[in-house]
């Protein structure tokens, strides 16, 4: 039923370029494995999604909606990753000093004196929650200056959050409720613009190498 997957060596090659691993017990080997682990995975729920084109569909609409939410909180973990990888390593190479605000006051005609505010920098938090590395990255444009994708970072990490089960308190706060074909080609969409922006994916690699990421319906 399923196609051949794309190996794993081929996203780890991708990926590599960007995230640099020091050795095999680095916290960095273990981000680029996990990453092109559920990469290679996203690809298979893709493909159980997609039964549903087929004549003989017996994919019950349960499981189906189940397979998205799936797909959302994989797709949210891998972006949470690229993020937590981004930051920690600005964080590492940024001065102890930050600079806050400037400002400049003329004295005279021909005399002025500017003048800088800076700030401690605090050291990179492993505590981090998606929502705060989401905001520093819509800060410091980390995915570019298109504010869509940073909202849609949120989204995602909104229904990521409903792998907790006991999130909610009406009938519209259910999994059944909450995970749509809407959701998963919205999730499709993101990660697929982060992916290309992050490791510089050339639209033909990403066509051959991430159909699964490109919405079978428009």
């Amino acid at each position: 039923m399923f196609q051949t997957p794309i190996p794993v060596s081929y996203y780890e090659w991708l990926i590599s370029k960007k995230i640099i691993r020091p050795s095999n017990s680095s916290q960095e080997y273990v981000i680029i494995k996990n990453i092109c682990y559920n990469i290679q995975y996203l690809d298979m729920l893709n493909q159980i999604d997609s039964i549903k084109y087929l004549p003989d569909n017996n994919l019950h609409i349960v499981y189906r909606t189940m397979n998205i939410k799936t797909f959302i909180i994989t797709a949210t973990s891998i972006i949470e990753a690229i993020l937590f990888y981004e930051l920690k390593t600005r964080w590492k190479t940024k001065d102890t000093w930050q600079k806050v605000a400037s400002f400049s006051n003329p004295i005279d005609d021909e005399t002025k004196i500017d003048s800088i505010i800076y700030k401690k920098g605090k050291p990179f938090d492993k505590e981090m929650k998606l929502d705060q590395m989401k905001e520093i990255a819509q800060n410091e444009k980390i995915f570019g200056d298109d504010n869509k994708i940073y909202w849609y970072i949120n989204t995602l990490r909104k229904l990521r959050n409903k792998i907790h089960l006991h999130i909610g308190s009406t009938n519209l706060d259910t999994d059944w409720n909450k995970f749509n074909k809407k959701d998963f080609q919205l999730c499709q969409e993101s990660l697929g613009n982060i992916l290309k922006l992050y490791f510089n994916i050339t639209d033909y690699e990403f066509e051959e190498k991430f159909k699964f990421l490109i919405s079978e319906e428009k």
